[in-house]
């Protein structure tokens, strides 16, 4: 029940109080769980061109936005994505990504724009990759199992793809969908 809360409580402070972060984690939030600033290289601004996996194996590339920044005195970290659907219409989504000190995992919280339903997804820091996995619904309806990874978080760089499975995760089709961004 407590973990629940925290998500309601981190919308509606980052919503009043939605500002980046840039700075040494230990410094700027003392309280914080150490593990949270694993994220601190995600913080800022991006743009980013998403491609999305086409029926004959060509990539489809979009332009979207998306912003990061820790709330709740670092205890969260929040980002707001933005992009453009295939048939031209906008979507947006928020995440709330925290982690819980009794399991030692993280939890991420994803709300988009076109299901207005909170989903989480367990996630976990692994070899400097963010790695996040659970049931979802691509936008045609075909519901599977997802993993998807942040990796090559540089400083003015990042790396973001999902892998999807259709068979309980014994095989994956890798990069359905895949973004590269760049610091604004």
């Amino acid at each position: 029940m407590k973990w629940k809360t925290l998500g309601a409580a981190a919308l509606a402070l980052s919503l009043v109080t939605g500002t980046a972060w840039a700075g040494d984690f230990a410094e700027e939030y003392p309280r914080a769980p150490a593990p949270m600033g694993q994220f601190a290289p995600l913080v800022g601004d991006w743009d980013c061109t998403l491609e999305q996996l086409q029926q004959d194996g060509s990539y489809a590339p979009r332009k979207a936005t998306w912003k990061f920044w820790y709330i709740l005195d670092g205890h969260a970290l929040m980002d707001e994505w933005r992009a453009t659907l295939p048939d031209g219409s906008p979507m947006a989504g928020i995440n709330i990504r925290h982690y819980n000190p009794e399991s030692k995992t993280f939890e991420a919280r994803w709300l988009p724009t076109n299901g207005l339903e909170w989903k989480t997804y367990p996630s976990r820091f692994e070899d400097g990759q963010f790695i996040m996995t659970g049931k979802s619904t691509t936008p045609s309806g075909q519901e599977g199992d997802m993993r998807v990874t942040f990796y090559d978080m540089k400083k003015d760089t990042f790396r973001w793809k999902m892998d999807w499975s259709t068979d309980g995760g014994k095989t994956w089709t890798p990069e359905v969908v895949k973004i590269s961004a760049k610091r604004r």
